[in-house]
């Protein structure tokens, strides 16, 4: 699920945990939670990796040349070019 900008603290002052799986942008740049953490994604030792750039694309037709993070946004709907392993693919945030 995508997070919005990482922010160590809620507004209520408690330490947020995020899930894995979770999306958040840090420095123009997307991470995603390879496990449950509270750590920041430059901390040494996190579980967060890397997905690339935030480069929006808004568009009905899909981005040509797409480059790893970036978003898509079509139709209300909002995609991250993301590596899965095996492949490169456009993912439903």
């Amino acid at each position: 699920m995508y997070r919005g900008e990482y922010k160590k603290f809620s507004a209520d002052g408690t330490l947020n945990v995020y899930s894995a799986g979770d999306y958040v942008l840090y420095q123009g740049k997307l991470w995603k939670a390879q496990s449950n953490t509270n750590s920041a994604p430059w901390e040494t030792n996190n579980p967060w990796e890397f997905t690339g750039t935030t480069e929006t694309y808004i568009s009905d037709s899909i981005p040509i040349n797409p480059v790893k993070g970036q978003f898509w946004v079509t139709n209300g709907r909002m995609y991250v070019y993301y590596y899965d392993g095996n492949g490169y693919s456009w993912v439903e945030m």
